[in-house]
Parts: structure tokens; C-alpha cells; sequence
């Protein structure tokens, strides 16, 4: 799996410099309820690649399933619904991942997961699924040091197709 998706990045037209954002318009950011993170942050990286009908059918389907998701698990459930993903444990990848209009389910901040949906001037964007669902800045150390700390795992859905990325020089009013 992570040998396909090594091989969708170098052959992607979708890769930009550091300073592209994902973004998920507030109406398509999927509200994590009952504790169900993962499946949440799995849903918005579905819709970032354009599944928006399986992202509903696997949040109906998941979202009430809080026990405390690890990579096996979801990584099961995945497979259960034909999604092509990897489950990575490098910067690297994430990094990819962002570039190449993908975006990552990432572990982050104790025992919570979020969407990593940019990289710009050395800081990680983040979506929140939970509260107000905006987006945290965090230096890239500093969100790095967290994911280590939370697990140090995260999904890339590999099916679908890269979301167009888009340049912002202020991402001040980003949380539409």
C-alpha cells in the first residue's frame, strides 16, 4: 500500500510547494459526535477526494463507534468499504500527503485526531472536528512533537482524486 501511494505522488500533477491549502468548505467538515475522532477526520479526507456519498455512508455507519479507535481498526473498516488507504508513521508522507491534495487523518494532541489539510512557513493547519470545527495553526515541531506523543500514526485515503489546492497569503478568515 504505501509503495502505491509513494507511486500516485510521483506520478500526481497535483503536487504544489508548501504553501497550498486543502479546504473543506464548513458545510462538507464532518462534526465528530459521541468521541468518534477518527471517523471523523477519515470522513473530511473522504470528501477532500471527492467520496462525498461514501464519506456519508461510512459516517452513518461509524460515527457512534467511540471506543477508542487505534490504526488497526479503522484500517479494517476501511477495507470493509473498498477504500484504498496506507497508514503511515513518517513526516514524509505526511507532508506527501498534503501536496499532493489528500490531506491526512492524523493523531494529535493526547488522544484525538484531526484533518492535516496544510503546511505553510514552517506551521501544520489543522481542522478541528470538534466545538467550532475552525482550523488550529501550529508551528510544525511543535504538531509533530504531538503526533509522536498521540500515537504516532495516520490514514491517507488513496482512493478518489487529489483536491484542487488552492494559494492564500492570509489564512486569517479561513474558517468559513
Amino acid at each position: 500500500m504505501l509503495r502505491s501511494f509513494l507511486l500516485l505522488l510521483l506520478m500526481s500533477t497535483s503536487v504544489f510547494a508548501e504553501n497550498y491549502f486543502i479546504h473543506i468548505p464548513s458545510q462538507y467538515r464532518q462534526h465528530n459526535s459521541r468521541n468518534s475522532c477518527v471517523h471523523a477526520s477519515v470522513t473530511n479526507c473522504l470528501r477532500i477526494v471527492g467520496l462525498g456519498d461514501t464519506a456519508d455512508k461510512f459516517w452513518a455507519t461509524y460515527k457512534g463507534d467511540w471506543n477508542g479507535e487505534n490504526s488497526q481498526g479503522i484500517s479494517f473498516k476501511l477495507d470493509k468499504f473498498n477504500i484504498k488507504h496506507v497508514i503511515v508513521h513518517d513526516e514524509q508522507s505526511l507532508i506527501n500527503a498534503v501536496k499532493c491534495g489528500r490531506g491526512a487523518a492524523v493523531t494529535w494532541a493526547g488522544r484525538h485526531c484531526v484533518t492535516l489539510i496544510g503546511i505553510r512557513n514552517g506551521n501544520a493547519y489543522l481542522l478541528e472536528n470538534e466545538g467550532s470545527m475552525k482550523y488550529h495553526i501550529q508551528s510544525w515541531a511543535k504538531f509533530l512533537s504531538s503526533w509522536k506523543r498521540s500515537g504516532h500514526w495516520a490514514v491517507i485515503v488513496l482512493s478518489g482524486q487529489p483536491a484542487k489546492m488552492i494559494k492564500q497569503k492570509n489564512l486569517g478568515g479561513f474558517d468559513d
